[in-house]
């Protein structure tokens, strides 16, 4: 059937075919890449809450307060992700639920037998264990339904439906139109080629209308006409010649023989001239076939190299537009996470300030009324309490990095690091420490996440040393070419300067490599509680600080040697400020948030 369709129709055809070919591969690539994404994020967002409520639960397990509990799980309704919520005891029996309205129970429920999260056919669940201080007391455990997740799959093939209608619109229209600059000198070339066989006539040309490819193949098919055509002209008198020759020659014939001149034209010297001029023309016809064929062969070429490319720019332009589009939806996504939470944060405060106030209440008036062990069950309670409120503290800072974002300037990183020196004076001389700091740059910054990202990264180096062992701490620096070349004795208005490179060493207990990834993780820690405080976000701001600052952070690191983080940021900042700053000045929000990290020694 193709076979029969003009090379106007197949080019058409092609464009349309390999345009929904390429749409229809690169929609379900990325449909199937979006869904298992959302379903990521979701589990992780649903873990978060998981770990956030499950530790401000273990107090109302201990004391069996179940009230309580249901009050806590109660503030879930300010998310919808949350459809069920139940706080289960040790032996995983009911202490507390939540059931979001309008959403009805699942008969038969059969709980995990591990913690973990686990995507079901119709649900998500998620489930955490409860513990305090080692000892565990329960368990948190959180479905979530999917039904949000397939509304956005809709609402996805939606829009791939509208796209895919509209691109291939597009392609017909592109195909139409590449028709007629393509297919028309081709069509007009064969035209002519049929006339010249019909007719025998080779006075007949092809008119040139492009200097491309075509119009070389139009202006190659000419020039071999205009021989065939010469060699005609050559032939005809060659013809004419040798019929004059026979006549002569027949004359001859008669007189010499006294035959008659029509007798002597029917001899054999006619026919061999006659046959001799089929043989020319024979050849002239055999060239002609041959020209004919090896135009059909260029042409099939060049239509094979101009569609393969046409389909190439397509697909790397639909890429790029897919990547764009995805991009954008990934950077609302992430600043809606970061905004809730940032409000989950601030929202928690309220609650657990009323904790710690009543316990104190409860401590300062009634201390002597209680127990030995209500007055362990207490002390308990006001550490977890405290545990809580370092965690929502960490989390608004993590948050402020992405929603409350300072403009870049000029920042002398030697003033920002004295600051955080006399921050951490009183910690130094407790622990006999000797920092020694190197001449360091003046890049392009925010003065407050400097500030944050060396103080992090020096009280790391002071609160995990080894025992018996003053700790020994070194910053210092190395200016970078666009290459990543150290330059030596680089200026600040140097301009190879392209990039940063910050250190900061210590010799503490340092850590196993293979834990590297884990340890720039939100709330990921490396030790217990007991061993060192922290809530494992300190090194989670630094990443985030170093990002936002187009660079990365790593660490180099061997068990009983020490440690030595290494962070790269550019020297300058694309619409930074001109104004210049110690480093040293910080707003009211981010310098709480700093010293509360100071003085929790995160990791």
């Amino acid at each position: 059937m193709l076979s029969k369709l003009s090379i106007g129709q197949k080019l058409g055809a092609a464009i349309v075919l390999a345009c929904t070919l390429t749409l229809a591969v690169t929609v379900v690539s990325l449909g199937l890449y979006d869904y298992s994404s959302q379903k990521r994020i979701m589990a992780e967002e649903t873990a978060v809450l998981a770990d956030v409520f499950g530790a401000n639960l273990d107090a109302s397990l201990r004391f069996k307060d179940a009230e309580s509990a249901a009050s806590t799980l109660a503030a879930l309704q300010a998310t919808p992700l949350v459809e069920l919520a139940m706080v289960l005891t040790a032996d995983k029996r009911v202490f507390a639920s939540y059931q979001r309205s309008g959403k009805s129970g699942r008969p038969g429920r059969i709980l995990p037998e591990q913690p973990g999260t686990q995507f079901m056919k119709d649900r998500l669940v998620v489930m955490r264990k409860i513990a305090s201080d080692g000892e565990q007391l329960g368990f948190i455990y959180f479905e979530a339904g999917l039904d949000i997740l397939h509304a956005r799959f809709k609402r996805f093939l939606v829009i791939v439906a509208g796209v895919l209608a509209t691109a291939l619109l597009f392609a017909v229209n592109l195909a139409i139109r590449l028709q007629r600059v393509i297919a028309a000198p081709i069509i007009a070339l064969t035209s002519t080629a049929r006339t010249i066989s019909e007719t025998s006539d080779y006075s007949v040309r092809a008119e040139h209308k492009s200097g491309d490819e075509v119009g070389v193949l139009v202006d190659g098919f000419n020039e071999m006409l205009e021989r065939v055509q010469t060699r005609d002209a050559e032939l005809e008198a060659h013809k004419a010649s040798l019929k004059k020759k026979v006549s002569r020659r027949h004359k001859e014939l008669a007189e010499l023989f006294a035959v008659m001149e029509s007798q002597a034209t029917s001899g054999d010297l006619s026919t061999r001239a006659v046959v001799h001029t089929d043989s020319d023309v024979g050849q002239i016809a055999s060239r002609y076939n041959n020209l004919i064929e090896s135009l059909e062969g260029a042409h099939h070429e060049l239509q094979t190299e101009r569609k393969s490319l046409r389909r190439e720019i397509q697909v790397r332009k639909d890429a790029e537009t897919e990547l764009f589009r995805y991009t954008k939806r990934l950077e609302v996504s992430n600043k809606e996470l970061a905004e809730f939470a940032y409000v989950a944060s601030h929202d928690l405060q309220e609650p657990l300030r009323k904790v710690q106030a009543f316990g104190d209440r409860l401590k300062l008036k009634c201390e002597t009324e209680l127990s030995d062990t209500g007055r362990d069950y207490l002390d308990r309670m006001q550490s977890a309490a405290a545990r809580m409120q370092a965690l929502i503290a960490d989390l608004l800072s993590f948050s402020r990095l992405t929603n409350q974002p300072k403009p870049f300037a000029v920042v002398n990183l030697d003033s920002a690091c004295k600051h955080v020196l006399q921050d951490l004076e009183v910690r130094i001389d407790e622990l006999s420490a000797t920092v020694t700091v190197d001449p360091l740059p003046a890049p392009d910054a925010d003065p407050t996440q400097m500030k944050q990202l060396l103080q992090n990264l020096i009280a790391n180096a002071l609160k995990f040393h080894r025992k018996g062992v003053a700790p020994e701490i070194h910053v210092w620096s190395e200016a970078l070419d666009n290459d990543e070349n150290v330059i030596e004795d680089a200026r600040t208005d140097d301009d190879r300067v392209v990039s940063y490179r910050l250190y900061v060493k210590d010799n503490g207990i340092g850590f196993d490599e293979k834990y590297l990834t884990k340890i720039f993780g939100v709330f990921q820690r490396l030790h217990g509680r007991a061993e060192y405080e922290g809530t494992g976000v300190g090194l989670a701001l630094c990443r985030r600080i170093a990002e936002r600052h187009g660079g990365t952070i790593t660490a180099r690191s061997t068990p009983g040697e020490g440690a030595t983080f290494i962070v790269t940021i550019l020297a300058k900042q694309e619409h930074s400020e001109v104004t210049a700053t110690d480093g040293g000045k910080m707003d009211n929000d981010n310098a709480l948030g700093a010293e509360r990290i100071v003085e929790e020694n995160q990791a």
